[in-house]
C-alpha cells in the first residue's frame, strides 16, 4: 500500500513552492449531481501531480496555447 504520509508538506513548503507564481487555475468537476470549482495554485498543482503538470505544461494543443 502506498504510504500517504511521503504526500503531506509541511506548510513552509507548500507557501514557498505557490510564492514562486502566484497563478492560479480553475478545476472544475464533472459530477451530474453537483459540479463544483476548485481554484488551486498552478505551481503547487503542478509540483504534487505528474497528471496536470503534462497536461498543463506539455505540449499539448492547451498548453502550447495556454503559452502565447
Amino acid at each position: 500500500m502506498e504510504n500517504y504520509g511521503e504526500n503531506i508538506w509541511a506548510a513552509a513548503t507548500a507557501n514557498e513552492i505557490a510564492s514562486n507564481n502566484p497563478e492560479t487555475i480553475v478545476l472544475r468537476s464533472a459530477l451530474q449531481k453537483g459540479p463544483q470549482s476548485f481554484k488551486v495554485n498552478k505551481n503547487l498543482l503542478c509540483h504534487h501531480s505528474k497528471y496536470f503538470d503534462s497536461a498543463i505544461n506539455g505540449q499539448w494543443k492547451e498548453g502550447v496555447d495556454r503559452k502565447k
